[in-house]
């Protein structure tokens, strides 16, 4: 799987069936378009997405000393 997309299990974040969330095609929604809020992404996952997101959009990788 390419470094863009970040698998999700069934059942995490409120997921009714495994997904694949694509860093690589990042586009904007007016809020009010959205449905209600299914859960919450485990920290893990949301990790993966920021370090999906940061090489889609071609960011440095961040330096903590």
């Amino acid at each position: 799987m390419l470094q863009v997309f970040v698998p999700v299990a069934r059942g995490q974040g409120g997921l009714a069936k495994d997904s694949v969330i694509d860093a690589g095609h990042v586009v904007t929604v007016r809020q009010d378009s959205l449905g209600p809020p299914l859960g919450i992404m485990p920290s893990a996952i949301m990790s993966a997405v920021d370090e999906a997101l940061r090489i889609s959009l071609g960011l440095p990788v961040p330096f903590f000393p």
